[in-house]
This record gives structure tokens, sequence and C-alpha cells, in this order.
């Protein structure tokens, strides 16, 4: 008989910040820092298209960045690159979008 244990970090939740992240104004690792990756996930699954009901590759990307200093605010800024292809059912899309 064999028993497997897996140990995960809690789920991340949007919301309620921790008080000690709120207060961190300095990065211990680097104290030179100007901003700092806190929490960062990327999951990808198929799923199936609601219209065309074609399989499709559906990608959920989380990431939570603290910003320390003034320099560190263009680390809040982003692009997300997608297709735009000929068709709708040729092109990416982007929905669910939140910050």
């Amino acid at each position: 008989m064999s028993i497997h244990f897996l140990i995960a970090q809690d789920k991340f939740k949007f919301g309620t910040v921790p008080q000690d992240l709120l207060e961190m104004t300095v990065y211990d690792k680097d104290s030179t820092a100007a901003a700092v990756v806190l929490y960062e996930e990327n999951i990808a699954y198929y799923g199936v298209s609601g219209l065309t009901k074609d399989f499709e590759i559906v990608t959920d990307y989380t990431v939570r960045i603290k910003i320390l200093t003034s320099d560190g605010v263009e680390y809040a800024n982003g692009a997300i690159p997608f297709y735009k292809g000929n068709t709708s059912s040729m092109s990416e899309s982007i929905s669910g979008l939140t910050g």
C-alpha cells in the first residue's frame, strides 16, 4: 500500500491584501528593486468554443505585482499579444480581463 501526499500553496485570491504586503517598501532580496512579482500563475487548458463548437486553447494568467518606487510603475503596464485572423474562427480573443 502506498500513500501519496500533495502539498500545494493556498489558492490565490484577489481582494484582501495581507498587511505585511501593504507595508512593504523594500524587497528583502534586492533592496534596489523598483517592483517585485509576488504571485504569478499561468494555466492553459482545452475548451469548446460556444459558437463553432471547435476545440480551443484557453489560458488563464494571474499576476500580482508590488510597486515599490515610482520607477516601478512601468511594470504595471503590459501587453497581451494575440492573433487576428481573417475570420473569427481563425482569430484569438481576450475576455474576462480585470486589473
